[in-house]
């Protein structure tokens, strides 16, 4: 435990320093904001003043310690700012997670079953096709068939409780998660049907189904785990292009709007954010990898 603490702390103050160079160079000179206004120079200058590094840098300390990153460039409080932006980030990000792992881990055990190389080859080159289009891409098709085309899903947005609006943006980024996860599981799957454990399985009669859909998924799963994991903490992290381009309110959103503005103290917020979910994530999916590979 204290030893977790210790990393923990550690990362800390290195995600706090890599912000607080992130947040000074991004916002290190606003005045072209101010270009098209009737403002003097002078007034221009004293709006754009920048401070030091290290006046930032004890800045960001303080405003992580303390939950208080001050205010947007609108006057908004930026703590409440982004924990309205969690909510629908969170819905959007654990539909994309179940259904790209989900799909992607029963396709896999289903060409493992059948040893059907033609099922195989098809998911394969799905799986390539979708790592080799960029993410934009994948997000415009589906728009203009989907919206355009069929007319049976709303073309962006979001409203709680209503799934419909986290089909398109979910497909998009679930398929990224489908064709990863699908490789991995395909391949270690693979390997594990090789072993001396299931070859023990099969001489003492256990079924093929069972041995695939529970003794090899079982064996696997800890390492998938992480991987998906990994994929939900880039997720919760926000989608700028996808979230821009189905106009949906989250954490992607507001990034974009931070780095576009020069919202100082927005953009801390949400580079922190993001660096405290990826760390969390991620020692969590290590930390049940290792509970789960001794059972």
């Amino acid at each position: 435990m204290f030893r977790e603490l210790l990393h923990f702390t550690v990362f800390l103050f290195c995600l706090i320093f890599v912000v607080t160079v992130i947040t000074n160079i991004r916002a290190k000179d606003k005045s072209f904001l101010y270009a098209d206004s009737v403002l003097e120079t002078s007034d221009i200058q004293e709006l754009t003043d920048n401070t030091s590094y290290s006046k930032s840098f004890f800045y960001s300390m303080r405003s992580v310690f303390f939950l208080d990153f001050g205010k947007t460039e609108s006057g908004e409080d930026v703590s409440r700012h982004i924990l309205k932006k969690i909510v629908p980030t969170f819905h959007l990000s654990l539909f994309a997670i179940l259904l790209g792992s989900g799909s992607a881990i029963l396709f896999a055990l289903v060409c493992i079953y059948f040893e059907i190389k033609l099922l195989e080859s098809f998911f394969l080159f799905l799986s390539k096709f979708i790592l080799s289009t960029p993410i934009f891409v994948v997000s415009i098709l589906l728009f203009l068939f989907f919206f355009l085309y069929l007319g049976i899903l709303p073309p962006g947005g979001y409203e709680a409780g209503n799934i419909s609006y986290l089909i398109l943006p979910g497909i998009a980024l679930g398929s990224r998660v489908f064709a990863r996860i699908f490789y991995l599981t395909l391949d270690e799957g693979k390997k594990e049907q090789e072993s001396d454990y299931i070859f023990f399985l099969q001489t003492r009669g256990f079924g093929r189904r069972r041995i695939v859909f529970y003794y090899i998924f079982r064996k696997i799963f800890p390492l998938v785990l992480i991987f998906i994991l990994i994929d939900f903490s880039s997720l919760l992290s926000g989608s700028i292009l996808v979230e821009e381009i189905f106009f949906f309110p989250g954490i992607g959103k507001s990034l974009y709007y931070a780095v576009k503005s020069l919202d100082e103290n927005l953009l801390r917020a949400l580079l922190f954010y993001s660096g405290v979910v990826f760390y969390v994530l991620t020692r969590t999916a290590k930390i049940l990898q290792f509970q789960l590979s001794m059972e």
